[in-house]
């Protein structure tokens, strides 16, 4: 039996989000996402909403949060389908406080992009407010027996209906620390992995697929021996986007058509948030963005020119006024370096002058004079044990000095006034006596009580009314299935029963609607609402039984999807050192009874009791698109004629005689499961009768 609980989320429901769905399959406890709400809703401005309607909108994760908090501790099993607060938000809270601690299970995208949303989430929340982690008693329970105390007689008669109040206005945020260890605690998966479960939940099994809309989201395929096969789809997109893949469910390209491991579940479970919305093909919103930004709101109004024109006169005469001064002091830098040159090279000449009066003309002693300028000259040539490398200047280590250039007027080296008044304020501080420093305190100390206090301020909020002149363009960019989507994919999955959820009243009506006009869809939908409970089918035993070696090696199993089938006949023995039953095979027949031995003494001689023969069973359905494919690939020439027939053979050919119809053969599926196979008996009718059986289970008796 499945049980279907919407925790949040519910069909027909004002609300969509937060996303949370207990689903009970016989006794496992299945929790299939676990949003949080949005704890800082916006309030409303009318003055014709009550009081009492503002309190409730402002805490309306109240029944959400009670209802989580009570199931979370028997839940067995959590699935995550997407990574943002609606699905996984309020996780980390729930696993740290609450005790939801199964095996969660999720794909590496959702796992990373969740705990990035909701530590982001709980730091905002916790940096502008106070959350109620700590709280505390009220002080009007401790206020004296007055006259000023009766206002607040209810609250100190009635203690537990403030702290009702205060766990009302609690918001459940966890810290980043419990997000961080929550998330650390989930298992992931790939696309397209089966993971078979262990533990209470041994028999399930769990498959990811590719969902679309987010990064790593999930369609969920949880398959049950008691319960068949179970969709949890909620949030796709069939559309491929620029940087996303569409959903596995709808296979893209001409003829598109449904994943065949999705098709055909035993319940459906998705939404119908979009179901009477229709949406823009994405060049369309493409060009319609693009040609909003470009054609921009027109500047009217003499205000706006005028402070553009104000903006571009500051900012030239900025740029002159910096060129100006750059220009400048590149002038002064070349006065400097002129003043130095022709300096050093007086005084070098004078030098040289005064050498040659004091030698006389001497000109072996000038040759030697000018030696050590050529020596110096040749310097750079000399050999050195510094290694350099080709085309750079050789460079050896200093102690790091900067020589301070020199200036010099006609008066000689200019001095710098600025270090006598500095050593002159020194001088006269160290001159100054205890009693001169004291005075000097107390005067400054009577200037600054002479300077005005600044005048008492408060801070004032007024609400003003501003006209907008704006013009605002809506664009569709969330990467859902429109209605279209919906009423295409649905019907091609075609399942046995369906569950709608995330839905408002009008969406949730819409899709019922198409469903009731389409004949081959299921009767079997359910929309139910917050807090209800659907119940599917019935409840189901059942029991662990081992088979022995004897009847394995005598079992033909057959193939069929990911599993392996086969017939069992056999007795089922008990043995004292195992609690769980052997089936054994059957040796030998059973021994007639008395009643039928006198039965047959009445008989005619050679009659013998009619037996039933057991029936072998094929499992699958023959698609002919299928069929034709195989038939090709051994050489086998086929062709579609309309209304479920496969022409196989000669007769597919173009052109063919009558003669060759004796080589063809004809497949019909004239109803669900069944397949007629007509034409003369040859080597096609048994080649395409092979690859029949070879697309279906054969389970021998």
């Amino acid at each position: 039996m499945i049980t279907f609980t919407p925790l949040s989320g519910a069909a027909r429901s004002s609300r969509k989000t937060p996303l949370a769905y207990l689903l009970q399959v016989d006794d496992v406890r299945i929790l299939l996402d676990c949003g949080s709400p949005d704890w800082c809703p916006e309030e409303a401005s009318s003055s014709t909403v009550k009081e009492e309607d503002l309190a409730e909108s402002a805490y309306h994760w109240e029944q959400y949060c009670q209802a989580l908090k009570q199931h979370a501790p028997a839940v067995d099993l959590v699935l995550l389908s997407h990574g943002d607060l609606a699905h996984s938000g309020l996780y980390p809270y729930a696993y740290a406080h609450w005790g939801l601690t199964a095996p969660a299970y999720t794909t590496l995208p959702v796992q990373a992009m969740a705990r990035i949303a909701a530590i982001e989430d709980v730091e905002g929340i916790r940096d502008e407010q106070d959350v109620g982690d700590n709280p505390t008693t009220d002080s009007d329970d401790q206020q004296p027996e007055g006259p000023s105390s009766r206002s607040n007689s209810v609250e100190v008669m009635n203690p537990s209906a403030s702290i009702t109040s205060r766990s009302r206005k609690r918001k459940f945020v966890a810290t980043v620390q419990e997000v961080h260890e929550a998330f650390a605690s989930v298992n992931v998966l790939r696309y397209s992995q089966p993971c078979h479960l262990q533990g209470k939940c041994q028999g399930l099994t769990i498959i990811p697929f590719n969902a679309g809309h987010t990064l790593g989201g999930t369609i969920w395929k949880i398959r049950s021996p008691t319960a068949g096969t179970l969709l949890y789809a909620v949030n796709m997109n069939h559309m491929r986007e620029r940087h996303l893949d569409g959903t596995v469910l709808m296979r893209q390209g001409a003829g598109s058509t449904v994943f065949e491991t999705l098709q055909r579940p035993d319940l459906l479970i998705t939404d119908a948030e979009r179901a009477n919305v229709t949406t823009a093909r994405r060049k369309d919103r493409d060009a319609a963005l693009l040609d909003c930004i470009n054609s921009k709101v027109p500047l009217q109004g003499a205000e706006l020119e005028e402070y553009l024109a104000k903006e571009r006169s500051v900012k030239e005469k900025e740029a002159a006024k910096k060129a100006a001064e750059e220009r400048r002091q590149r002038i002064l830098e070349a006065d400097e370096d002129d003043t130095d040159e022709d300096s050093d090279s007086d005084s070098d000449s004078d030098d040289e002058n005064e050498v040659e009066r004091a030698l006389g003309g001497d000109m072996d002693t000038s040759d030697d004079a000018k030696m050590p300028k050529d020596r110096k000259r040749n310097s750079s040539k000399a050999t050195s044990f510094f290694k350099s490398t080709e085309g750079q200047v050789q460079r050896f280590r200093m102690f790091p000095y900067v020589e301070k250039k020199r200036r010099m007027d006609e008066y000689g080296e200019m001095v710098d006034v600025g270090m006598w008044l500095r050593r002159g304020k020194a001088l006269e501080e160290d001159a100054e006596t205890e009693e001169m420093k004291e005075l000097k305190r107390q005067n400054a100390e009577e200037e600054s009580k002479k300077t005005p206090q600044e005048p008492p301020s408060k801070f004032v909020t007024t609400e003003v009314e501003v006209q907008m002149a704006c013009r605002l363009l809506f664009v569709d960019l969330e990467g859902l299935n429109d209605g279209r989507a919906v009423k295409t994919i649905i019907p091609q999955v075609n399942p046995r029963k369906m569950i709608i959820v995330h839905a408002p009243e009008s969406a949730t009506e819409h899709l019922l609607e198409s469903c009731a006009g389409i004949r081959a869809m299921t009767k079997d939908i359910y929309a139910p609402t917050q807090g209800e409970t659907v119940q599917i089918g019935q409840h189901t035993n059942s029991f662990s039984i081992s088979l022995s070696d004897e009847l394995l090696a005598s079992l033909q199993m057959s193939k069929f999807e990911d599993n392996e089938v086969g017939y069992v006949t056999g007795r089922i023995a008990s043995l004292a050192s195992s609690t769980i039953p052997i089936l054994e095979p059957i040796t030998a027949l059973a021994p007639p009874r008395e009643g039928s031995r006198k039965l047959l003494r009445g008989h005619m001689l050679g009659s013998r009791p009619t037996m039933s023969l057991p029936q072998s069973t094929m499992i699958g359905e023959l698609k002919l698109t299928a069929l034709k494919t195989r038939l090709a690939s051994i050489g086998v020439q086929a062709e579609l004629v309309g209304e479920g027939v496969l022409i196989c053979g000669a007769a597919a050919k173009r052109g063919a005689l009558s003669d060759s119809l004796e080589d063809s053969v004809a497949v019909k599926k004239t109803a669900r499961g069944r397949v007629e196979l007509e034409g003369a008996v040859s080597d096609i009718y048994y080649q395409v009768r092979k690859e029949i059986y070879g697309l279906h289970a054969l389970v021998a008796a």
